[in-house]
């Protein structure tokens, strides 16, 4: 298990670190007989490629002691993340939720209960106090802190993190409690809603924070700073199988860049927000030929899309012969 006391000399490196969902996606297609089964969650998602990216990340995650729950620890291990702070709650399950996907339309659907039993399947339930107290080490050493799921607990770890210097990027899923949310608003620095969020923050008054991020699928997306809206228009997918995760490779192509620069929330640049949009949507336009929320890193190695990313060219990986499941158990 790798533990941030791993760090040469005593001394704790920078790292990314998140709290938030992670889950068992139990994806189904007509095109396979049996489930693919893989790790998700847009926290998950998000921290998982970037350990895969090269960074080091320290997820901070609540999961059941369950067979769910060390199936999704491993896949968390084997992408290189610090492991110490993923929870494994004795008597609770693991989330597990389901996606019908039709890859001939590029079209799915999410549920909450198992097609074969009808049963409801478990949820996501947020870290408990005592575990983020556990991570506190995590959170006060993190350059970026990320956040999809709100509650006293996140908020007062995107607090620490930000009065330790941390760029915090949270992306709310959907907004239930307007409190909280203005509550946590001080300590952001990027805001990213999808366009059903926006449209649910826009029934409401806040201040925005410094950067704002929507995205609006294939039509891309807009950021939003001070009084300057920019349009990113979307990259064409060289394959659309699955826009599942997109939005997540968003977020994952932000980070890698604002990481290799070395962003914080005092050095953060609007050039390099930009720079890691546009890396974000080319690796949206990627993870789009490949099934699943993050069907790009089962199909290559990180390194690849690393060397990809790098290249800045938008058909440096060629998909049309790398089979859309490539890389799944099945």
């Amino acid at each position: 298990m790798k533990s941030l006391s791993t760090a040469g000399e005593g001394k704790v490196p920078k790292i990314i670190a998140g709290m938030g969902f992670a889950t068992l996606d139990r994806i189904y297609t007509p095109t396979l007989n049996r489930p693919i089964e893989a790790l998700g969650g847009s926290c998950a998602n998000v921290l998982v490629s970037l350990a895969m990216l090269g960074h080091r990340v320290a997820p901070i995650l609540n999961l059941g002691s369950d067979e769910t729950g060390a199936f999704l620890l491993e896949e968390i291990q084997r992408a290189g993340c610090v492991t110490q702070f993923v929870f494994l709650e004795p008597n609770e399950k693991s989330p597990v939720i389901v996606e019908h996907l039709d890859i001939q339309l590029a079209r799915h659907a999410f549920s909450s209960m198992c097609p074969e039993t009808r049963r409801q399947l478990p949820s996501y339930r947020p870290i408990a106090d005592s575990n983020a107290d556990r991570a506190k080490k995590a959170i006060r050493a993190a350059s970026i802190f990320y956040v999809d799921r709100l509650s006293d607990t996140t908020l007062l770890a995107m607090e620490e993190a930000s009065a330790a210097g941390a760029l915090v990027l949270f992306e709310p899923n959907s907004l239930k409690d307007w409190s909280l949310f203005r509550k946590a608003l001080p300590f952001v620095d990027i805001l990213k809603a999808s366009e059903d969020t926006r449209a649910e923050m826009d029934t409401q008054s806040f201040d925005a924070p410094p950067y704002f991020i929507s995205t609006h699928g294939s039509e891309g997306l807009t950021l939003e700073t001070g009084a300057r809206t920019v349009t990113f228009p979307s990259i064409a997918a060289q394959r659309l199988v699955d826009t599942c995760g997109a939005g997540d490779m968003v977020t994952t192509g932000l980070i890698h860049a604002l990481m290799n620069v070395g962003a914080t929330r005092r050095t953060i640049r609007i050039d390099d927000v930009y720079s890691g949009l546009v890396m974000g949507q080319w690796l949206a336009a990627l993870n789009c030929a490949f099934v699943g929320a993050r069907g790009a890193f089962h199909a290559f190695s990180g390194a690849t899309i690393r060397n990809a990313l790098m290249s800045r060219s938008e058909r440096c990986l060629d998909v049309a012969d790398v089979e859309p499941y490539t890389g799944y158990k099945r």
